[in-house]
């Protein structure tokens, strides 16, 4: 097992300067660069002892001033490619943290404030198509939470935090764009009424909660408008039974759109 290993490219100067990292990059402004290759692990299978030194290894150079940690820390990947840059000021994250695929392009971007997330962090597929968009204050998620239909513009979820718990509306939305679910929340638990929505646009279901448990009146529909199903609820809980539309009446388990 290839063991850990330390290695100061520059150490004892005196003063910031550009220290040169491997790739030839400069660090803005350290006295020293460390080193560290990441140990190589057998895959699935694969004998511990197969494994060769000369093996080319994943690596992190990291810079320093006056002992802390102050510039762009950056991860390798075995076959030298950059995996991520994260920036330093005097020991704390500051800046934009940013995670590449191994073909060098950008998987996530995340801005960093004194070691917090704060801002918008942004995450791409392999092709460069935005992927989710998060909103951050102080550490915490805060504003909308945006998730995309892979390799497409178009909107799969969307969820509001308030210092990280859902707060506010959420939505689903089909492929085509058009509306799928529209619900609301309050301190993380649903609250108010609730619709699903055909992709033509029609109410599918419509039903009420409050505090996290469905309490009122559940009604689903046809994609024609006709009630299929009526039900009433309190705490969570049916009250007295299922309604179908053509006449029928049961319990939870009523599943009233199968038929007769």
């Amino acid at each position: 097992m290839i063991g850990l290993r330390i290695l100061w490219l520059v150490a004892g100067v005196a003063g910031a300067h550009d220290t040169t990292y491997t790739d030839g990059t400069g660090c803005g402004g350290c006295d020293s660069i460390v080193v560290t290759p990441r140990p190589t692990t057998a895959k699935e299978g694969q004998p511990k002892d197969s494994l060769k030194s000369a093996e080319p290894q994943e690596r992190t150079e990291t810079p320093f001033l006056n002992g802390e940690k102050n510039g762009v820390e950056k991860l390798f990947f075995r076959s030298g490619k950059i995996r991520s840059e994260t920036p330093f000021t005097k020991g704390h994250l500051n800046g934009v943290q940013k995670e590449y695929y191994e073909s060098g392009v950008i998987k996530t971007e995340t801005p960093f404030s004194d070691d917090n997330k704060n801002g918008c962090q942004n995450s791409y597929t392999e092709t460069g198509a935005l992927l989710e968009e998060t909103q951050y204050v102080h550490g915490s998620l805060n504003g909308v939470d945006r998730k995309y239909y892979a390799n497409s513009k178009v909107v799969l979820t969307e969820w509001s935090y308030l210092n990280g718990i859902p707060n506010g509306p959420m939505k689903r939305f089909f492929k085509s764009g058009a509306l799928k679910l529209d619900a609301y929340f309050v301190s993380g638990k649903e609250q108010g009424t609730h619709r699903g929505f055909y992709e033509s646009g029609t109410v599918k279901w419509e039903t009420d909660f409050v505090n996290g448990k469905r309490s009122g009146k559940l009604k689903e529909y046809s994609e024609t408008g006709a009630v299929v199903t009526t039900a009433t609820y309190k705490n969570g809980n049916l009250v007295g039974v299922k309604t179908c539309g053509d006449g029928r009446t049961g319990d939870e388990s009523l599943d009233c759109t199968a038929g007769k």
